[in-house]
């Protein structure tokens, strides 16, 4: 996603105290991904890690993004993946039994089923091995193979978000339509072959401005009644003409807006890089009441805490975007292109802001910096589009980050990560 930075960060005050639940220093040693930056950057590596997804009874994450090239912890040749790769979790190894293939756009989005081991995958591509079919914008795998699927969602422009559950595979983006029916930004379709669900119609999602509105994070909670509920987050400030910016909440199975949840989402004006990036939800078994984490990106930067009313716990006042956010054992995890991260009202800009290079690690139930997580993940802003872009915790309590870095610094030492990080549990 576009990144914005407002100025130079002044940073003072001295962190609040918390409690880091991994280890700052990353494991799995030189693993990465590459892709040529060509003629605007021609000595830097441009491969990006845009999403990540488990499949923990195989032991296999699958990193998407645009890339052209893997290496694996051991620092093997580079193998030929274009833009999706499966890693033995275990070892950090590639896993070359899952078969390579080209696509002519960039992947943003994977999900796994952990029962039928399918990989499901949305992006900008409507090509993949030069043919059209089961590609249109969306495709599943074998997860063991690598085999295309028959599976035909046929968008008729990008995919930014997938999440499977509650038996669907719910799709967000910026299309128009699927399978020649109108649906604007948000879908749901069976996930064995791609059929849209037409008992799911989401309300109209709109960006008021000249931008075209995009659903970027999807999330599965519940509503203040403990209903389940499907939260929806991107670039977008309408939803059935009512105001809804960057954040709304709809029934998972009809696709109901429920008009009453509106949580407080700052922004800057007409915003065109204004979006919810990330959503995690918060099951209540992490520490005080039920409801979700937001990591916002624009001209307006923030993470926050909302409960399931959609009242706001706490916010984050970084000096970029955060576009990320995973969960770990009372700890929220934020990803972006951030160079320092204050806890509201202190401010980045002027006093109480501390260095953090676009990851951090905050206290769920207070949103307090942990002091102790500092890994940075550098460069910092050369050239600018430098940042963290997706996290995970898997089953076995390890942080991956993705996004477009090269190194991550921790401990006064220097670690080769390209594009792709491992923090262990400690």
């Amino acid at each position: 996603m576009a990144a914005a930075t407002a100025g130079i960060a002044i940073l003072s005050a001295a962190e609040p105290a918390g409690a880091a639940v991994n280890s700052g220093i990353p494991s799995l040693p030189n693993w990465g991904v590459w892709k040529d930056c060509g003629t605007q950057y021609p000595t830097q590596n441009c491969a990006q890690v845009r999403a990540t997804a488990e499949d923990p009874n195989a032991g296999m994450l699958y990193a998407v993004g645009d890339f052209t090239q893997a290496i694996d912890h051991a620092g093997s040749p580079s193998m030929a993946y274009n833009d999706l790769v499966a890693i033995d979790e275990s070892t950090g190894d590639v896993v070359p039994s899952f078969s390579a293939h080209k696509f002519n756009g960039r992947i943003n989005a994977v999900a796994v089923d952990p029962t039928t081991h399918r990989v499901y995958v949305g992006g900008a591509f409507t090509k993949i091995d030069g043919s059209g079919t089961h590609a249109q914008h969306a495709a599943a795998f074998d997860g063991a193979t690598g085999a295309l699927l028959s599976f035909n969602m046929r968008a008729n422009d990008q995919v930014d978000a997938l999440l499977l559950a509650e038996g669907m595979l719910y799709v967000g983006g910026q299309f128009t339509s699927v399978a020649a029916t109108p649906r604007t930004t948000l879908a749901a379709v069976d996930p064995a072959t791609g059929a849209l669900v037409t008992t799911f119609t989401p309300p109209a999602i709109a960006w008021s401005g000249t931008n075209r509105p995009d659903v970027r994070t999807l999330a599965l909670g519940q509503d203040a009644g403990a209903a389940p509920a499907l939260y929806v987050g991107g670039h977008f400030d309408t939803a059935d003409g009512a105001a809804h910016m960057s954040v709304l909440r709809v029934n998972p199975r009809t696709g109901a807006l429920d008009a009453a949840f509106a949580p407080k989402i700052d922004f800057t004006a007409n915003d065109p890089l204004q979006a919810a990036d990330g959503i995690a939800w918060v099951d209540g078994s992490q520490g005080g009441s039920p409801g979700i984490v937001v990591a916002q990106a624009g001209h307006t930067n923030r993470g926050y805490r909302f409960d399931a009313t959609g009242k706001r716990i706490w916010f984050l006042t970084p000096d970029g975007d955060m576009q990320a956010v995973a969960l770990s054992r009372g700890t929220a995890y934020f990803g972006g292109h951030f160079r320092c991260v204050a806890t509201a009202p202190a401010s980045c800009y002027t006093t109480g802001g501390v260095t953090r290079v676009h990851i951090a690690a905050v206290d769920l139930g207070t949103g307090a910096v942990d002091p102790d997580f500092t890994p940075a993940m550098n460069p910092s802003n050369a050239p600018y589009y430098y940042g963290v872009w997706s996290l995970e915790v898997t089953s076995d309590g390890v942080l991956w980050a993705g996004g477009v870095f090269s190194q991550v610094w921790s401990g006064g030492k220097t670690y080769k990560r390209p594009k792709l990080a491992a923090f262990p549990a400690v």
